[in-house]
């Protein structure tokens, strides 16, 4: 049995955009439809997997009630796969192709939220993070933003001393940005049942001329800064200590270790006494 649910629209100028997708009876879920309308989607997956192999949600009873496809509740094994469609259909419609990686990305966002690392942490304090993967490595940047006034969220900077630039010129440096913020109604709905999000996980390039969404590895590069500075602002430790990170997902296994760019920096070090001799 596959139980359908739908996501929309997205209105961009005059055209309205719908989604529809199912969830089998594993948890497994079908690639997404995408169309101007709910009814002729209800109809290709009808020809394709039989009216009586469907379920619908009970929003959809009546647009598939000609089809001759049943309601029902949808399954709590539904609530994940809606919010990384929603994130998906509104962040990058590649993002469909790597669910999980979305879904680790969702996931570091709930623990960046419960945290709240912006009631320790000032936008101007510098983070470094090492990331790597295989035998590649990345250095990066990050801030946390929320104080002052600022909306929470986080920065990731893709070349280290970016913080202090972009405090400057903020136009002069390359980075992602991750807030939390008021969204569509069916968005904010996805992923506060699946996650319990307040919010909803908005990705934005800052990358002066460019609107390219981010692909799978920077979701999961963003998932690691977003965990590390949750798990430097956890009350039981101490921000020197630094943050261990390992993200798998889609084919990626990302490693990453991060702590306050003042703590790494040798002329922020007390130097310790000498030994007496004996």
């Amino acid at each position: 049995m596959l139980h359908l649910f739908h996501l929309g629209p997205v209105v961009t100028g005059e055209r309205r955009l719908w989604l529809l997708a199912g969830v089998n009876e594993e948890g497994g879920f079908t690639h997404p439809l995408l169309g101007p309308d709910l009814p002729s989607g209800l109809a290709a997956l009808s020809a394709q997997f039989g009216p009586q192999r469907l379920r619908v949600e009970p929003a959809l009873e009546a647009i598939a009630a000609p089809f001759g496809i049943r309601a029902e509740p949808l399954p709590d094994r539904a609530r994940v796969p809606r919010a990384v469609h929603a994130f998906a259909l509104l962040t990058g419609h590649r993002l469909f192709r790597k669910p999980s990686a979305v879904s680790a990305f969702l996931e570091a966002c709930v623990e960046f939220e419960k945290a709240a690392p912006w009631t320790r942490f000032r936008p101007d304090e510098p983070f470094a993070i090492l990331m790597a993967r295989s035998w590649r490595c990345w250095k990066r940047e990050f801030a946390v933003r929320g104080a002052q006034g600022q909306g929470p969220g986080l920065e990731l900077h893709e070349k280290p001393g970016s913080v202090e630039r972009a405090l400057r010129s903020p136009r002069k440096v390359d980075s992602l940005l991750v807030t939390f913020e008021a969204g569509p109604s069916w968005a904010m709905e996805a992923v506060r049942e699946a996650h319990g999000l307040g919010a909803l996980p908005t990705v934005i390039r800052l990358r002066p001329g460019s609107r390219q969404a981010p692909d799978p590895l920077e979701l999961l590069q963003l998932a690691t800064a977003l965990r590390s500075a949750a798990l430097l602002s956890a009350e039981d430790t101490t921000p020197e200590h630094g943050a261990c990170v390992a993200l798998t997902a889609d084919g990626y296994a990302l490693e990453a270790v991060a702590a306050p760019l003042s703590h790494l920096r040798p002329e922020s070090r007390t130097p310790r006494p000498l030994a007496s001799a004996v």
